[in-house]
C-alpha cells in the first residue's frame, strides 16, 4: 500500500494545471485546483472528490480536506525547516486526532529518496501519511484518515500525491 501512495506522489509531481492559485488564509479551494504556497516554494493540486480549505497563519500551514463522496478526512501540511529525519521521527508518532483517538504508527516509516509514507491504525480505524521533502527543508505531508479499518479508497487515487512539487 506504500508502495501505491509512493507512486501517487510521484504522479502528482508531473500533473500540469492550467493555473495556480496562491493559497489565501479561510480560502475554499475545489478538487482539481492546483494550489500554491509560494513563501515555502511548493504547490499541488486539490485531490478530485475533495475540498480544502486553508487554515490561517501559523508554524505549519494546513489545507483540511473534507469529502460529501469519500469516507474520511485529510490534511497537507505544508511546512519550511525540519529536516528531512526530524520529518520522518514526526511520522513515527502516535496521531491524536482528537475525541480519545489515536493512531498508531503500524510500523516505520518507509523512505524512497525524498518521500517518505507510513501507516496508522487503531482497533476501528486506518490513516497514511505521505511526506515529499523538497530541496531546501521544505515539504508536504499528506495525512489521511478513515473511520473505519477498510482501506479501500486511502491512498489509490494517484492525483494526489503525484501532483506535489517543492521548488526550493
Amino acid at each position: 500500500m506504500i508502495g501505491r501512495l509512493v507512486f501517487i506522489l510521484a504522479l502528482a509531481l508531473s500533473v500540469v494545471a492550467a493555473a495556480t492559485e496562491e493559497l489565501q488564509p479561510n480560502q475554499t479551494y475545489a478538487g482539481g485546483t492546483r494550489v500554491e504556497a509560494s513563501s515555502h516554494g511548493v504547490s499541488f493540486v486539490v485531490p478530485q472528490g475533495w475540498t480544502g480549505r486553508f487554515g490561517r497563519e501559523a508554524k505549519y500551514q494546513a489545507l483540511l480536506l473534507s469529502s460529501n463522496t469519500i469516507e474520511g478526512v485529510g490534511i497537507a501540511i505544508i511546512q519550511t525547516g525540519p529536516t528531512a529525519a526530524q520529518v520522518a521521527a514526526g511520522l513515527n508518532e502516535p496521531q491524536d486526532l482528537g475525541a480519545g483517538v489515536v493512531l498508531r504508527p503500524a510500523g516505520a516509516p518507509t523512505i524512497r529518496g525524498t518521500r517518505m509514507g507510513i501507516r496508522y491504525e487503531n482497533e476501528t480505524r486506518v490513516g497514511f501519511a505521505l511526506a515529499l521533502m523538497g530541496p531546501t527543508q521544505n515539504s508536504v505531508i499528506w495525512a489521511l484518515m478513515r473511520w473505519s479499518a477498510s482501506t479501500s479508497r486511502i491512498g489509490t487515487d494517484t492525483s494526489t500525491t503525484n501532483s506535489t512539487s517543492a521548488s526550493r
